[in-house]
């Protein structure tokens, strides 16, 4: 692999912030870099030797294996933003650079040593022990927030995965957790304090025993704070979906009585209702729907009916069509076939009060085709409450 490097720095509160970033997310490098107030971005790629102007290199050996460079005066005692792409391909370099940054080596600049015994440097104790002054780790996509929970499951005659069996032989692996483990590692051995460092995780599937995991390890110095239900944000959580609604779908609607947002399921309605009503003001309640699904092991049961939430708080079923020229918005938190927003997309029309025909319940199998990736929808919803989450569980209802 050709030698990516990449580096911006910024001025923002009489700090200099070096925003450091994976392969693949140039562009949004340059957003975040913008947004600090950037008045000086230096990015470059595919250059190999680096300029000066480089800070990271993604290098790699003939092998296929990591063979990561960073400039030490462009890191050290800096104040860096980390943002990180949770595609696989580049996952344990960037977990590498995670932890380097933290705590690194740095041996004397000594001629001695430059002659090929550079690692003569640690049993001489010609080195320095250097770290960031504080580290800012930005997840825009937390890839393995599928999984979250852990069930009991069986096997079936049918070789299906069931998890309806109390006494299940295998159990669930929570990647969810897992990997913020792994993310809360701490550095190499060494002497000094690890730098303060922050977390921020964009629109989370599940947030609550992601934080209990969080807070458990003590490695992130965030403010504490309530999950904001409507503005999708909490301890280590942020939502692009209250801006969506408020600053791009919001204003090309000609009103909201005749805008609908539909969710696929009963637990991403729980989630970011409240979001919604409160971004598209004036939207009515009964225009907040959702389509009931239940789940067995693998297979998903979705029904044509669309319900709401009315203004006592009790769910009722929508009678009434959608006009000519409605405007409908199907938003998801995460999707791996897709199967449940494909679900969703002929109901609005098909509803019966349109005198249609209405279809029949589907009950589908979800899967998906080997070594396909889960993807994450455009409009992410904020994660739901505990309530929800127990609705949601993967049991047979």
């Amino acid at each position: 692999m050709a030698a990516i490097t990449n580096q911006k720095s910024v001025v923002w509160e009489k700090k200099v912030f070096l925003v450091l970033h994976a392969p693949g997310l140039t562009a949004l490098a340059e957003g975040v870099a913008k947004h600090l107030g950037s008045t000086l971005v230096h990015c470059i790629s595919n250059v190999m030797p680096p300029p000066s102007a480089t800070g990271l290199c993604w290098d790699s050996f003939p092998s296929g294996d990591p063979n990561l460079k960073l400039r030490i005066d462009a890191i050290k005692g800096k104040h860096v933003v980390l943002l990180m792409n949770h595609d696989t391909a580049h996952l344990f370099e960037q977990l590498a650079v995670l932890l380097f940054l933290q705590r690194f080596i740095v041996p004397h600049p000594e001629p001695e040593y430059a002659s090929c015994k550079w690692k003569r440097t640690m049993r001489d104790g010609r080195y320095d022990e250097c770290y960031v002054a504080s580290l800012t780790v930005i997840v825009p996509w937390y890839r393995h927030c599928q999984m979250e929970r852990t069930c009991r499951w069986t096997v079936t005659d049918a070789g299906k995965w069931y998890n309806g069996e109390p006494h299940g032989e295998f159990v669930d692996v929570p990647t969810a957790q897992s990997f913020a483990a792994m993310l809360s590692s701490l550095p190499i051995p060494g002497s000094s304090k690890c730098p303060p460092q922050q977390l921020l995780l964009v629109d989370i599937h599940e947030y609550e025993d992601l934080q209990f995991t969080l807070d458990s390890t003590h490695r992130w110095s965030n403010r504490q704070q309530e999950y904001d239900y409507v503005r999708g944000t909490g301890t280590y959580f942020t939502s692009a979906f209250e801006h969506f609604l408020s600053h791009v779908h919001g204003p090309s609607l000609d009103g909201v009585s005749a805008a609908f947002v539909v969710f696929p399921d009963n637990g991403a309605h729980a989630r970011f209702y409240t979001m919604v009503h409160s971004s598209l003001s004036g939207m009515p309640l009964e225009n907040i729907l959702w389509i009931n699904k239940s789940r067995c092991g693998a297979d998903i049961t979705q029904t044509d009916a669309l319900h709401y939430i009315d203004a006592n708080g009790k769910e009722q079923q929508r009678t009434s069509g959608f006009a000519d020229g409605a405007r409908i918005l199907i938003a998801d938190d995460f999707t791996n076939s897709g199967g449940a927003c494909t679900h969703a997309l002929p109901l609005p029309p098909a509803h019966p009060s349109l005198r249609l025909p209405p279809p029949t319940p589907t009950t589908r199998s979800e899967t998906r085709p080997p070594h396909a990736a889960p993807t994450q929808e455009r409009c992410l919803a904020p994660p739901r409450s505990c309530a929800a989450r127990r609705r949601r569980a993967r049991r047979c209802t």
